[in-house]
């Protein structure tokens, strides 16, 4: 639980420690499905990018 902007900078910082995939969870499902892509995802992506972060986790939605 957290913000949009503490949950994408904790998945960040698992990137860059490694990790390659999430699984997140909530419910209701599709709703929290669309949230997580359209609120949490973008922040990651263009924090690993700003960091200079590639591979599959800084691409993957």
């Amino acid at each position: 639980m957290g913000s949009y902007e503490a949950i994408a900078e904790l998945m960040c910082q698992y990137a860059e420690a490694g990790v390659t995939a999430f699984q997140l969870t909530a419910h209701p499902y599709l709703e929290e499905a669309y949230r997580i892509g359209e609120n949490v995802i973008p922040r990651v992506k263009q924090k690993l990018a700003e960091r200079g972060v590639g591979g599959r986790a800084a691409v993957s939605a």
